[in-house]
């Protein structure tokens, strides 16, 4: 059996409709879980650091010289 629409809405404290919850509630979850994924992706690998070990340690040695200067 069905429950009545004045059930729901007294239950969940909805009154819209599947759209107007979607909006309010799945658009935002779902941006913030692409927000989530996109802050934690990992940078790619350049063919310049996996060729040339002696690059990548400069890098190394730029970011801790500008690390020590503040």
């Amino acid at each position: 059996m069905l429950a009545s629409p004045a059930a729901s809405a007294l239950a969940h404290g909805a009154t819209g409709t599947w759209l107007d919850e979607l909006v309010e509630l799945g658009l935002p979850l779902i941006i913030f879980v692409i927000l989530y994924f996109w802050s934690n992706r990992k940078k790619k690998a350049t063919a310049a650091d996996s060729e040339d070990p002696a690059k990548a340690a400069d890098g190394e040695d730029r970011a801790k010289a500008a690390s020590e200067a503040r």
